[in-house]
């Protein structure tokens, strides 16, 4: 069924899906996230924005239920999608969540503390936000470099080895 609910969204026929996924949900055959995820995109096609928040919030329960990877993206999604229908309230609670989870997830927290940042009215909060922002960001870019070190010395002594005779 929940191959039929893909060609359904595929095909454009974004009712036909929902009604496919809550099949798919009630016969328990695939993942819920999976379900879930194409149903919020289903409904974002129909502007139904409510429905779409309802998925992308059941997705998380799910990573938190089951004891699964976070779904950050997801996450963003809905914070995004909060914020764009004026739900800011709401999506501070989820930006939170991402915060809690992100746990020395650089790339996360920095996208959280944008999220906070971008939503902020309080000029010292936001300066506050900021200095968390680019401090997480400031690890993204050290790891990258330490990264592209590493691989840069595996590439040096590699071809260094390839010019020496007998190695």
């Amino acid at each position: 069924t929940y191959e039929f609910a893909q060609k359904a969204f595929n095909d454009g026929d974004y009712y036909k899906t929902i009604q496919l996924c809550n099949d798919c949900l009630e016969q328990e055959q695939e993942v819920e996230t999976v379900i879930y995820k194409l149903m919020a995109q289903a409904n974002l096609q129909l502007a139904k924005i409510q429905d779409a928040i309802d998925c992308f919030e059941k997705i998380l329960e799910c990573d938190i239920k089951y004891d699964w990877e976070y779904s950050f993206s997801t996450c963003i999604q809905l914070i995004e999608l909060l914020y764009s229908n004026g739900m800011g309230n709401k999506a501070i609670k989820y930006i939170e969540e991402l915060l809690l989870h992100a746990n020395g997830r650089p790339k996360w927290e920095t996208l959280g503390y944008f999220q906070l940042y971008k939503q902020e009215s309080d000029s010292e909060k936001q300066i506050e936000f900021w200095n968390l922002c680019l401090n997480s960001f400031d690890k993204i870019l050290i790891s990258s470099l330490v990264n592209l070190a590493f691989f840069r010395g595996l590439i040096i002594s590699s071809s260094s080895r390839a010019l020496r005779p007998g190695l």
